[in-house]
Formats: structure tokens, sequence, C-alpha cells
């Protein structure tokens, strides 16, 4: 939850929500951040999951016991940072999943060779397990 558009995106969703129907949990891959000052609606709970530089391991199942805790019926992820991990954790606890892609970023990365085509196979693995998966802008789809 550091300041940006994806970070705003995330508070005004949080707020906007129908009390009624849905009670918005904010879980953060690694640490909180000025962001969750902009969720406008009391008693927003915002967990932080101190994911570690590179690939940790035992992020998927701190994702999966927040998830189960918290009663999670829906993860909403957005962008790559959180797709694979997120989709995991929702196989793993039979939540449902959405994914928004905001941006090109990967697009981007200029990787080569195996490691781009690890990324794109993980990348579509992951999109044809989310129950749904949102661009933001044609240019994203």
């Amino acid at each position: 939850m550091q300041a940006g558009g994806l970070e705003k995106c995330v508070a005004d969703l949080a707020t906007h929500l129908d009390p009624e129907r849905w009670q918005p949990l904010v879980i953060c891959l690694t640490r909180s951040g000025p962001a969750a000052d902009w969720i406008r609606r009391p008693h927003v709970p915002v967990v932080e999951l101190h994911k570690r530089a590179g690939n940790d391991w035992g992020l998927v199942r701190r994702l999966v016991q927040t998830l189960r805790q918290w009663n999670v019926e829906l993860a909403h992820s957005h962008n790559w940072g959180t797709l694979v991990e997120t989709s995991l954790a929702c196989r793993r606890s039979q939540v449902a999943h959405v994914h928004a892609e905001h941006g090109l970023e990967l697009n981007g990365l200029r990787l080569r060779g195996a490691r781009s085509r690890l990324r794109r196979w993980a990348r579509q693995w992951a999109f044809r397990r989310a129950d749904a998966v949102v661009a933001v802008a044609d240019s994203v789809r």
C-alpha cells in the first residue's frame, strides 16, 4: 500500500463496496504503507504478510492461512506481483479469484529465453485458473 495508482484503486474499492454485502480486507503481500490511510471506510483490516525479497516460498502458505482465518470468499489480486501467489492460495483455500491487470510492466522487462517463457507460462496458467481476469484498458487487454 505504497502511494500509487494501483493502491488508489484498492483503497477506492475497499471504501465503496456495499457494506450490506461486503466486508473488505486488504492483504499486503509485503508491508502496508501510506495508501492504507486512503481507505475511508471504518474497520477495514489491513494485513501484512511480509514477503521476503525474491522467491518467498512460505508466502503462499501465509496467504492461505490468512484467507482461511478471515473466511475470505473472494480474492481480488492486481498485476503480476500478486497473480501467481494469489492463484495458488485461492485454489488451496477454495476461494474465488478475480485478477486485474492495470498496466504493461511485464512488456518492459525485456526478458529473454527460458525466463521469459517461464513467466509467460506462469501468467497463462494463473489466468486460466482465475474466475475472472479484468484488463483496465483495451491496450492492457
